[in-house]
């Protein structure tokens, strides 16, 4: 099994990641019969999310908090005391305070839209390990879109479950239109995507356009509900929240047009680069 990289754009320090159930992942998505049948009865499994997310919401899950604050290592000061969570949903839903992620405000800078895990697709290479295709059409559903972006970049920005949930915009700019599309809700961690990349295209998502890129919001195991805060026709601020996401993990993908360059210390084709919300991540030249 291929290991997941992570390197931490702060520090530099690069290290192992062990996702959730790595060894169930690892099982659904091997190229077998058993593993395919379960693999679709889990992500068409409406009832289960359900069940979950219902626990999630309750007071029951609250006592699950610190546990997971715990665990994994994160920092209290960046938000409300834990205490005053009613739910684990609600906590996992968390804002965090604004002087805890400064956005880059040159003009013509591109910022993360959130906090995750950053890797860019090889758009000239785009098959999975088994060969089979993903398309910029089958990933936006809009032909006008993908001829847009056919000739730029495109960015995936993988949130786990310990990350910082709510979504920001990257620019300036104006919304063209946003578009939602119905799909299974399969995980999108790298075990997932390495065996079968076209999941970005086939999960339920939400394409946000803002003309001269796009965010495609893909929900994932667990993750029924993407929440947009914005329509058609909204003038939208660099770093204004403009959605986020319910329980689970989640992706972020960024479509570029020609035009934009990826910031050199985002280079690493051997795994992801830890980024956060703010961070400049792009150049429109």
């Amino acid at each position: 099994m291929t290991p997941i990289l992570i390197r931490d754009r702060e520090t530099n320090h690069i290290r192992l990641e062990k996702p959730p159930a790595e060894q169930a992942l690892v099982w659904l998505y091997r190229d077998s019969l058993v593993s395919r049948v379960a693999c679709f009865l889990l992500a068409h499994s409406t009832i289960l999310g359900w069940v979950y997310a219902l626990f999630q919401k309750s007071s029951l899950s609250k006592r699950t908090i610190q546990p997971f604050v715990q665990k994994y290592g994160l920092d209290t000061s960046e938000f409300d005391p834990v205490e005053t969570f009613k739910s684990f949903a609600q906590f996992f839903e968390r804002r965090l305070h604004p002087h805890t992620r400064p956005v880059d405000r040159n003009s013509n800078v591109l910022v993360s839209p959130a906090d995750g895990r950053l890797k860019e697709v090889d758009v000239e290479k785009p098959f999975d390990v088994k060969g089979r295709p993903f398309t910029m059409e089958k990933l936006v559903k809009d032909p006008s879109i993908a001829k847009r972006f056919e000739k730029g970049k495109v960015v995936t920005v993988r949130l786990a479950p310990d990350d910082y949930h709510r979504l920001h915009a990257p620019l300036d700019g104006k919304v063209v239109s946003v578009k939602n599309v119905w799909g299974p809700l399969r995980s999108v961690s790298p075990i997932a995507l390495r065996q079968k990349l076209s999941i970005l295209s086939e999960n339920k998502r939400t394409i946000i356009d803002f003309g001269d890129y796009a965010l495609v919001l893909v929900g994932a195991t667990f993750v029924g509900t993407i929440h947009v805060d914005v329509k058609a026709g909204d003038e939208i601020k660099k770093g204004s929240e403009i959605g986020h996401f319910s329980f689970g993990g989640s992706m972020c993908v960024i479509l570029l047009k020609e035009g934009f360059e990826l910031k050199e210390d985002l280079y690493f084709p051997e795994g992801e680069v830890r980024v956060k919300m703010g961070q400049p991540i792009a150049i429109k030249i």
